[in-house]
């Protein structure tokens, strides 16, 4: 325990140096930026950054990275609010109520939210993972290939639990995912499973191609359906029965000035009568 604190403070300090922070700052843009990005992963942003890491030193470029995949796990959750669009795999819990808020015009809280909750998500796993990850270690090597089945299916079984308003609809979804998921060439004997002789289909179907076609596709279609045109002026004004704002307020005022049993015995004078007849229909 000693030991692990020690290390923590150390590398606060060398976090705190001004080339370090830099790194840190950012990386956390750039992964804010591609994790924005459907389909630009976390894991993408790292890749097209690591070459850029090569001349630097070893603190500096795994700050970057660091940095990139921090900003990535938020980055994901802005247009899976704004948009019902994941960014990112792990973003899609962010999404069914971030969305929802947004839809109720609380997208400044949904954001703040998914910002705070990133930042002390993050710092609160660090801590766990630094203090129990040896302990841990241990438990995962003693996991066989009978450890690993019982895992699988718990995940299946848990289908269950987050499908509970529609089961049948839960249950295409799953067996839907589980094809998709055994398409390709087998890892193990390199064999080719679903491809229909197909070459782009050997490598599998990546999995966030699927989820921006379910999330996006979807979401488009949904808002090119529901968008109701803008009604024409002519018919605004039809409605009101007048036909310029003094027309209007020759109608409204009335009302305004009288209670209702005077009101139906109200006249104008005759210097202030106008010409206020309804609109046809």
């Amino acid at each position: 325990m000693t030991e692990t604190l020690v290390h923590l403070a150390a590398g606060l300090v060398a976090a705190l140096q001004p080339l370090n922070l830099g790194m840190i700052v950012l990386g956390l843009v750039i992964g804010i930026l591609a994790g924005a990005l459907p389909g630009i992963t976390m894991v993408n942003s790292i890749v097209l950054v690591l070459p850029f890491t090569y001349l630097m030193g070893i603190v500096p470029s795994l700050l970057l990275m660091v940095g990139v995949y921090c900003g990535g796990v938020f980055g994901g959750s802005i247009t899976g609010i704004l948009f019902n669009i994941p960014g990112d795999p792990m973003n899609v819990p962010t999404t069914w109520e971030g969305y929802r808020m947004s839809r109720r015009g609380e997208t400044r809280y949904a954001l703040g939210l998914a910002i705070m909750s990133s930042a002390v998500g993050g710092l609160a796993s660090a801590l766990f993972l630094a203090f129990f990850a040896p302990p841990f270690a241990k438990f995962a090597l003693g996991f066989s290939s009978v450890e690993f089945f019982a895992v699988v299916v718990f995940g299946l079984a848990s289908v269950s639990v987050l499908g509970h308003s529609s089961m049948a609809a839960a249950l295409i979804s799953l067996f839907a995912g589980m094809f998709l998921g055994t398409i390709g060439t087998e890892t193990q004997y390199g064999v080719e499973r679903f491809t229909f002789g197909v070459p782009f289909l050997r490598t599998g179907v990546d999995f966030v191609t699927v989820l921006i076609g379910l999330f996006a596709i979807g979401e488009v279609l949904e808002q090119m359906v529901l968008r109701r045109p803008a009604e024409p002026v002519e018919t605004r004004r039809s409605r009101l029965g007048c036909r310029s704002r003094r027309e209007i307020r020759c109608r409204r005022r009335p009302g305004r000035r009288s209670t209702p049993r005077r009101a139906a015995s109200f006249q104008f004078p005759a210097s202030r009568r106008w010409d206020c007849q309804p609109a046809p229909g």
